[in-house]
């Protein structure tokens, strides 16, 4: 209630920065200029956003775009201790298969009075994985959430990441880690069991699954293969039923 009362925008900046007696030179103030204006600028193509306010609004985004009955997991870098690690230099250890997410939500806290996260999905293509990272005194590993984005030509070319490593849009996939504090939803991955009813001319694999109604095709596809190790001459999919049918 009470974050809400506050303005959220550039035109406004200067009566908030008045509110709490923030100085408009200051690097406090710069930093929520940043915000305003990185929550105010246009998607990049493929992108939908927002700047959530509350937990609410942050799972009500999440919802539209992963799905509002589909269970999540939650991604994030982790660190062995609470406290963090020393600066040092850190080896890769291991980097993880794919994180397999057609759709995901990344969030970003920003600096602001209140808590603020840049929450987006980007359309355009990615790769999201996990990165073991070994430090140089061999005491401490952190668990790293990678992401690389493979379409990166609507980006702008001022975008700061550009600058940081010398390339231009559309060139090459941009790939970053995921600081401390900064989430990514993912769904949660379909856990199906089955059973096999025979008939002397169909057996009839039937699939129970945790999310009915939110499963194509494709997802199943893995079931119908197995009709091989059965001499398979047809296998046909009834979406309704959640039930595969094997003619022999």
């Amino acid at each position: 209630k009470e974050a809400e009362s506050i303005p959220f925008s550039i035109s406004q900046l200067p009566s908030v920065l008045q509110l709490f007696s923030i100085s408009e030179d200051s690097p406090e103030a710069n930093a929520m200029r940043d915000t305003l204006e990185q929550c105010e600028a246009e998607p990049i193509t493929g992108e939908t956003k927002i700047c959530a306010t509350s937990l609410e609004s942050m799972l009500e985004f999440i919802g539209t775009i992963i799905g509002s009955e589909t269970k999540h997991n939650i991604l994030t870098t982790t660190l062995p201790t609470a406290s963090g690690v020393p600066l040092q230099k850190f080896t890769i250890l291991e980097v993880s298969e794919d994180i397999n997410a057609a759709k995901w939500v990344a969030c970003h806290p920003l600096p602001y009075p209140y808590a603020i996260y840049y929450c987006h999905f980007i359309a355009t293509g990615s790769k999201v994985f996990k990165v073991s990272l070994g430090s140089e005194n061999g005491d401490d590993k952190i668990e790293a959430l990678g992401i690389c984005h493979l379409d990166t030509s609507d980006w702008s070319p001022n975008h700061i990441i550009f600058r940081q490593l010398g390339i231009k849009p559309g060139k090459d996939a941009v790939c970053h880690f995921f600081p401390i504090k900064h989430l990514m939803w993912v769904p949660k991955p379909l856990q199906a069991t089955m059973w096999m009813e025979w008939v002397p001319w169909v057996s009839v694999i039937k699939v129970n699954l945790n999310n009915d109604d939110h499963v194509p095709f494709v997802d199943f596809l893995f079931v119908c293969m197995s009709c091989a190790l059965f001499y398979v001459k047809k296998c046909v999919w009834q979406k309704r039923l959640h039930v595969c049918l094997i003619f022999r």
